[in-house]
């Protein structure tokens, strides 16, 4: 995409990435340290399942960049209608596979059916809103920075598990927060500097110019 990185862009997503393996670190010493201990674990499989978000990180990281690059250099409105097209197909071919039964016991029972279309009016709109404006960012700015930045939603993570669980998380647990928030601060210190222009599409009408003859 023709993005310059400079030394302290490097040096922020390190800081990131050293972030997300303390997390990692703290689960897996968490697990370990009560699998040893006399009482069942708590979260046994927690490392595990970090493991499995890295993966779908990267793979989000990945259609991140497209977007990045459909955005900027073709055409936003676009990645928009097929991001939506394309995400309502799959997943309601996911839902009617994987949890058909699921979707006719909430209209079999109607004391569940509205608490839960009540959660769906509203989570659906924020993801559009999310997406929506994550395009906008996208054209301004670029993937890297955003994914960075959703790497500081541990601190949600950290007040779900105090008012949920009742469970304090260790010290390496806000110092990964820390360096993860000092990394996205860093990286974004030099802005957003790019080798080529963001030519998007020319525009078949707006664009036109009549070719000249010579006799």
């Amino acid at each position: 995409l023709g993005k310059v990185y400079r030394p302290l862009h490097f040096l922020g997503a390190s800081l990131c990435v050293v972030g997300g393996i303390l997390t990692m670190w703290t689960d897996l010493s968490a697990s370990n340290s009560e699998s040893q201990g006399t009482t069942s674990p708590s979260h046994p499989h927690s490392y595990f399942g970090d493991i499995l978000a890295v993966t779908a990180a990267v793979l989000y990281g990945l259609g991140d960049a497209l977007g990045e690059l459909w955005c900027k250099h073709i055409d936003r409105k676009e990645y928009l209608g097929m991001l939506g097209f394309f995400g309502a197909f799959w997943c309601g071919l996911l839902v009617i596979f994987t949890e058909y039964d699921q979707v006719l016991d909430l209209f079999r029972d109607w004391d569940n059916f509205f608490p839960a279309l009540g959660i769906m009016c509203l989570y659906v709109p924020t993801l559009v809103l999310y997406y929506v404006s994550a395009s906008f960012f996208l054209v301004t700015s670029d993937a890297t920075l955003l994914n960075l930045s959703l790497q500081s939603s541990n601190l949600w993570a950290i007040c779900f598990s105090v008012v949920a669980f009742q469970e304090t998380p260790s010290s390496l647990f806000y110092t990964a927060l820390v360096l993860v928030v000092s990394g996205v601060f860093v990286y974004e210190l030099l802005g957003n500097e790019s080798r080529c222009s963001t030519k998007k599409r020319p525009d078949p009408v707006v664009d036109y110019q009549p070719i000249q003859q010579s006799c």
